[in-house]
Parts: structure tokens; C-alpha cells; sequence
């Protein structure tokens, strides 16, 4: 296995893993913690992204990189901004279906 191949894996685990970052807000039991695991997704889609094109980069010693940042980077920016607009909405149905009060109690 040559350096450019596990660039090119690489290159395909970012491109892919985007894809799963507006799936976790859903995964949240309350409105409040959709909003805190969409926060906790974008700082992995701002940090993970540099730090994984970096070490493929360096680790490959390849000059693809630009061609990288140029494939890579709208896709990213894209699910950067798709993110917080479904965990508005995983938000919006958590808050539906929850109760405004307890149930009516009857008094004898």
C-alpha cells in the first residue's frame, strides 16, 4: 500500500463523513441537547477537517493538496451550515411532542 492510496482513503472518509453530521442532532432526548450535540458537531466539523487533511498530507508527502481543499472544502461548509438547520428542526418536533404541563389531576 503506497502513501497515495491511503491519501485517497482518506480523501473518501472526508468527503463521506460530512454526510453524517446533520443526523446527530436526532439523536438528542431533549430541544436543549440537540442544540448541544449540533455545538459539539460543528467544533468536530471545524477541527476534524484541518487536523485530518493535515496528517493525510504530511503522512502521504503528496502535492494534491490544494486539489484536496478544493473538493473537500464546499462540501464541508455545506453540512457546516445544513447542521444547525436540523437541529433546529430535531428541536422544534423534541419540543412538539413534550408536554406543556403534567397530566390533570382529579380531585375527589
Amino acid at each position: 500500500m503506497t502513501p497515495l492510496d491511503v491519501f485517497e482513503g482518506v480523501m473518501y472518509v472526508l468527503f463521506f463523513a460530512p454526510f453524517l453530521f446533520p443526523l446527530a442532532p436526532w439523536f438528542a432526548k431533549t430541544p436543549r441537547g440537540a442544540w448541544l450535540v449540533c455545538g459539539a458537531a460543528l467544533v468536530v466539523l471545524g477541527l476534524l477537517f484541518p487536523a485530518m487533511f493535515w496528517w493525510g498530507c504530511i503522512w502521504s508527502n503528496c502535492g494534491q493538496g490544494s486539489i484536496a481543499i478544493f473538493m473537500l472544502a464546499p462540501v464541508w461548509l455545506a453540512f457546516a451550515v445544513i447542521t444547525p438547520l436540523s437541529a433546529g428542526w430535531a428541536s422544534a418536533r423534541k419540543r412538539a411532542r413534550t408536554p406543556a404541563s403534567g397530566p390533570p389531576r382529579s380531585v375527589p
